[in-house]
């Protein structure tokens, strides 16, 4: 471990060293999952089973083609932006959880309006707006929401309804979950920490998919009918290669996710 790139609700990011079976030596972002009480408590609570992602092998399978599959739409469908793509999972003894290695992405965060002290008095007044900040800060802002509302539409139409959640502008810290760098904005984060609970649209969603609250859900029927109706125009960006690849991983993901889902309790669920 090279050093500590973050923490969120279920993982810590920890920037490592690996080495391949060639032995090439490459960076590689380790998301150990340890929750903290809370989120296990929540976690507990909404599926009465402990924390998926920190010790069952098929959640965390899950993660890993959920990443693939995700990239390969979005290269597809939303080529302005791109996953970071999953390298390896493995199971750490020292730390007792699971782990979901990714590519190291060199980027930083949208830049935030400078503070400005007279903001409230100025809100208060009905005289703030945008034009209070720099014009390459809201520039960048609208550009990440703008990019956000169309990752989200899209992995919510498709049938991954839970992994919207990870880029939808309405949730607290989503926006943390998206890198900008020299090429475009890159997804580091397709995992969730806590159930979708504090938007109403994915509750809704839960009771349409008989599965609540949502957890990183996956909507087979409909993942499968999308795939199959927009089948000419993956075809035509991927190789032969790349298809088969995607297809393969599609058949892993549902099975992983479904392995997983039937695995816990969630009395909502069924």
């Amino acid at each position: 471990q090279l050093r500590v790139l973050g923490h969120g609700r279920a993982a810590q990011a920890n920037l490592v060293r690996a080495t391949d079976p060639d032995g090439f030596e490459y960076l590689s972002v380790e998301k150990v999952f340890r929750p903290g009480l809370l989120t296990r408590t929540i976690y507990r609570v909404a599926f009465q089973s402990p924390f998926a992602y920190q010790d069952n092998a098929d959640a965390i399978r899950t993660s890993y083609y959920r990443r693939r599959v995700a990239a390969t739409i979005i290269k597809v469908f939303a080529p302005e932006a791109r996953v970071a793509m999953p390298l390896y999972v493995r199971w750490d003894s020292e730390s007792q959880a699971m782990v979901l290695a990714s590519e190291f992405i060199r980027g930083r965060g949208v830049t935030p309006a400078p503070v400005d002290s007279k903001m409230l008095r100025s809100r208060l007044a009905g005289f703030y707006s945008k034009a209070d900040a720099t014009p390459e800060a809201v520039a960048e802002i609208d550009q990440l929401v703008g990019l956000m509302a169309k990752l989200e539409s899209l992995l919510v139409e498709c049938g991954m309804t839970g992994s919207g959640w990870q880029v939808c502008k309405r949730a607290i810290v989503s926006t943390a979950n998206l890198l900008r760098t020299e090429n475009g904005y890159v997804v580091v984060d397709l995992e969730s920490g806590i159930p979708s609970v504090l938007v109403p649209s994915y509750i809704m969603a839960g009771f349409r998919l008989r599965s609540l609250p949502l957890f990183d859900d996956l909507n087979p029927t409909t993942f499968m009918s999308w795939i199959e109706e927009h089948r000419n125009k993956i075809s035509a960006v991927l190789s032969p290669a790349e298809l088969d690849r995607f297809f393969s991983d599609v058949d892993r993901l549902i099975e992983h996710d479904q392995n997983w889902k039937r695995a816990e309790t969630a009395i909502l669920r069924r």
